[in-house]
């Protein structure tokens, strides 16, 4: 089975509200959508968004897969996709976001020909559900209130709290609250996206010993492992990377540090299903925590990837906050939605889910 065509698809996809994380107004999604097509009919879809945080332009990833990847595995049989995602690796010609929206589609397809589950091909699911975490972000703190007592009554039962675009009264305020209206049953945990100072994490944290906290999500700027060494050592909250980690090195240097208490895993930011599964295999290692997240805002395909990297790993303690819920259009015919609370890993062939040409042609932005 050969590699017949690749295609880089710009997508952009609507939010169902604006969200808002370390200071930054999102309205809209953007994301690469690629699709591997092979000569005995069968094809494979994966995604990443851009890394916007980092100046990244949906355009460059699209131009990458054009110039630097078409070329080299078009014609290639797609059992050998190690190897050309290697030869991507070496000739560092692409931004890990295109290798992993390009070795999503490449696993994609080859499960699809053999009739599994993505998750057979990186040694078969540990685990088939995961709880989903509702990230809870407005402006205003009454609608983030109402969002989470709406959330909650539909099942879910752990939520993420942006911090650091308000004051940070108000972000001990909402956590006190949402403790106190919600009850001792719900999980919340805080994501600051590194707005904040050291003594900004550490007076949040004191402040709310008494709500529990699962943990604090980058409380700090990214390579400020010794500010963030310093306020893990005066706190009883677990600190995670995000920002401060895109793979293995990072998670190392952390935890070296003394900076880190786990790692929040995104696919396509680590650059792949194949990375993030190093990342998670490393992070049981040295016996820290693991969460699963895809960045804002990608669709029910990067959803089902990250699920099927959960279903693999050897543990993930701080379960999966994906960001197709907050979208209000997808492009597979059935999103994947939590159940109470829980998201399944899909099961069916491949990544699980069966796209919507129609929903691709319809919001692809070159043409």
């Amino acid at each position: 089975m050969r590699i017949t065509s690749i295609e880089a698809i710009p997508i952009g996809l609507p939010l169902a509200k604006p969200i808002v994380m370390g200071g930054r107004r999102y309205e809209h999604s953007e994301s690469l959508l690629v699709r591997v097509a092979c000569n005995e009919g069968i094809e494979g879809w994966g995604e990443a968004a851009p890394y916007a945080a980092h100046g990244e332009q949906l355009s460059t990833l699209v131009a990458e897969v054009r110039d630097a990847v078409a070329p080299l595995v078009e014609g290639q049989p797609l059992e050998d996709r190690a190897r050309m995602l290697s030869g991507l690796w070496q000739a560092a010609a692409c931004s890990p976001r295109t290798i992993a929206a390009v070795e999503i589609a490449m696993a994609d397809a080859f499960a699809r020909a053999k009739g599994v589950r993505v998750a057979d091909l990186y040694g078969g699911p540990r685990r088939d559900a995961l709880a989903q975490k509702w990230l809870i972000g407005a402006p205003q703190m009454s609608d983030e209130i109402a969002e989470a007592e709406r959330r909650a009554a539909d099942g879910i039962f752990l939520f993420m709290l942006k911090v650091g675009s308000k004051p940070l009264e108000q972000d001990v305020l909402l956590a006190q609250r949402l403790r106190h209206d919600l009850g001792d049953h719900v999980m919340l945990c805080a994501d600051a996206n590194g707005a904040w100072t050291q003594a900004q994490a550490i007076s949040y944290l004191s402040q709310l010993a008494n709500v529990g906290l699962l943990y604090l999500e980058q409380p700090l700027p990214a390579g400020e492992l010794s500010a963030a060494a310093a306020g893990a050592a005066g706190v009883t909250t677990p600190l995670s990377l995000d920002e401060g980690a895109a793979g293995t090195l990072d998670i190392l240097a952390a935890w070296q540090a003394h900076a880190t208490s786990g790692a929040v895993i995104k696919p396509s930011k680590y650059g792949g299903l194949t990375r993030g599964l190093q990342a998670g295999m490393l992070c049981d290692a040295l016996g820290i925590k693991v969460g699963l997240a895809t960045p804002i805002a990608e669709s029910s395909i990067g959803t089902a990837a990250a699920l099927q990297l959960a279903a693999v790993l050897p543990q993930v303690d701080w379960d999966i906050g994906p960001s197709s819920d907050y979208l209000t259009e997808d492009l597979v015919a059935t999103p994947i939605r939590h159940v109470s609370g829980r998201l399944h890993v899909p099961t069916g062939p491949g990544l699980g889910v069966e796209i919507d040409r129609r929903q691709v042609e319809r919001f692809r932005r070159d043409r």
